[in-house]
């Protein structure tokens, strides 16, 4: 079998960008290449600008495998990773025809491929989820990590109501959901620099020819402000953005995979073709080292733990307004520990100065998460949108604490209690349920009798190759290969 992966970034970049995606990629690409015979490429767009060439091209790059996994980079893509990023200028996304079109060539050149297994839209034109048109014999497989095929900002949250996005009103609401201006040339400046991190003969050719004396701001309005002068971002711009998604998605894709059971509902509303979707809860190297459930000290302290950012999606602001009004000989007895990066102390612990503790780390690491974890009786995670499925969710779960849920997203498909599962943004409900865990720690237990174990790599692998084969061996009305 040969595979191409996409993203906009490729997996195992330096900046760490990408996030739980990235790690996912690395970690399946990994397990293809040291367990099976199948020809593994990855292709990347969107993240890395030369200033000395004014259009796309494919280079070829290193990776952490070597020649085990093959790697390459649009560079200079005509549209900028990740998705959020054209917020100003969606028509680019909407037109592109020369990033779609170097593309197509590479496909041509590396191909044919068996599988082209996109995993986020970014870094390249609408266009190219028509691709399927150019290569019939290909089957083209879409990840539903998040939702950048409804919603620009991928999480169809309403960042200046503040809530989550049930209906845009026909794209008026996106206009005002972000900034709709041009961006600084600090975006282009951070991209030319990681492609000359990697290629110093190209810094020192433009330096010796063109110095280095407004660099960025004129090439950048040169080249991406310019070249696009008549671009303009519209309600239309978002109803075509959506709508054009949808249809070619359904029209181009052979399978849809979602990562939990509500983002498969979540885009069943929004038009995918549920006879393409299916639920692929993705795999962790932590299940491989997963822990076995925590007992309940009775001799320490409950303590309740927060892992991720301070921001209002992750509904980290909603916890400490929920936590605030629990009584106080409740909270006289419980610890509480946020690992979370941004989150400001004083305010916090003004907030919740009637606990017991109040410990704040600036986020966390793989590195410090079991020291953070060591005595945790709880894990809480609060989200304000349906979060496809939190990483730290897994993480905690892994590490034998079970975790109160919204029922926002996919954290709470880890364990079928309804003891673990709040009404999200609800903290009346949030209270109920917390109250009675504290209450009533034997309760805990009830967590584990309702989970069904995190789902390791070499199933998962197991799982999505099946799948891979499925639509290999599915035959059309006239009995021959799709």
């Amino acid at each position: 079998m040969k595979i191409l992966f996409y993203n906009w970034v490729q997996f195992d970049n330096k900046e760490k960008a990408g996030g739980g995606v990235s790690v996912y990629i690395k970690n399946l690409i990994e397990y293809f290449t040291n367990n099976t015979d199948y020809e593994v490429y990855f292709l990347g767009s969107g993240n890395k600008y030369n200033p000395l060439v004014d259009h796309p091209y494919i280079a070829k790059s290193k990776n952490v495998f070597g020649k085990k996994c093959n790697t390459y980079e649009v560079i200079n893509s005509d549209v900028f990773g990740p998705l959020g990023n054209l917020c100003w200028d969606l028509d680019r996304y909407l037109n592109d025809t020369s990033t779609t079109d170097v593309m197509e060539q590479f496909i041509r050149q590396h191909g044919p491929f068996d599988i082209i297994h996109i995993q986020n839209i970014g870094g390249f034109g609408q266009n190219f989820l028509k691709m399927k048109e150019k290569f019939p014999n290909t089957k083209f497989v879409f990840d539903l990590h998040n939702y950048n095929c409804f919603c620009m900002n991928s999480y169809l949250f309403n960042h200046e109501k503040q809530e989550m996005c049930l209906d845009n009103h026909n794209g008026q609401d996106c206009l005002t959901c972000y900034l709709h201006k041009e961006p600084s040339d600090k975006l282009y400046k951070n991209r030319v620099k990681l492609y000359w991190s990697e290629h110093l003969l190209d810094k020192l050719i433009y330096k010796f020819s063109h110095g280095f004396k407004n660099l960025y701001k004129n090439d950048y309005k040169k080249y991406y402000v310019t070249k696009y002068k008549n671009c303009k971002c519209n309600a239309e711009s978002y109803v075509k953005f959506r709508g054009n998604n949808v249809k070619y998605i359904n029209e181009n894709f052979d399978l849809i995979l979602a990562v939990s059971k509500k983002v498969k509902e979540v885009a069943v509303n929004y038009g995918l073709d549920a006879n393409k979707i299916k639920v692929s809860y993705i795999g962790t190297k932590f299940a491989e080292v997963a822990k076995p459930p925590k007992e309940y000290d009775s001799n320490k302290k409950f303590k309740i733990a927060y892992l991720g950012y301070a921001n209002v999606l992750k509904g980290f602001f909603f916890l400490i307004n929920a936590l605030s009004s629990i009584p106080e000989d409740i909270a006289k007895n419980i610890d509480l520990v946020f690992a979370a990066k941004g989150a400001k102390e004083k305010y916090v612990k003004n907030k919740l100065s009637h606990f017991n503790s109040v410990e704040i780390i600036n986020g966390y690491t793989h590195d410090n998460i079991q020291d953070i974890l060591e005595d945790v009786t709880l894990g809480v995670v609060p989200v304000l949108w349906d979060d496809n499925l939190p990483q730290v969710a897994i993480e905690m779960v892994s590490n034998g604490i079970p975790i109160l849920c919204s029922d926002f997203g996919g954290a709470s498909e880890l364990s079928s209690s309804e003891l673990f599962k709040f009404k999200g943004g609800d903290v009346e409900d949030f209270k109920i349920k917390l109250t009675h865990l504290i209450q009533n720690p034997q309760s805990l237990s009830e967590y584990w009798k309702g989970h069904n174990g995190l789902m390791t790599m070499d199933k998962h692998v197991q799982i999505l190759t099946a799948m891979y084969k499925e639509i290999l061996d599915n035959e059309n009305e006239s009995g021959e290969n799709k």
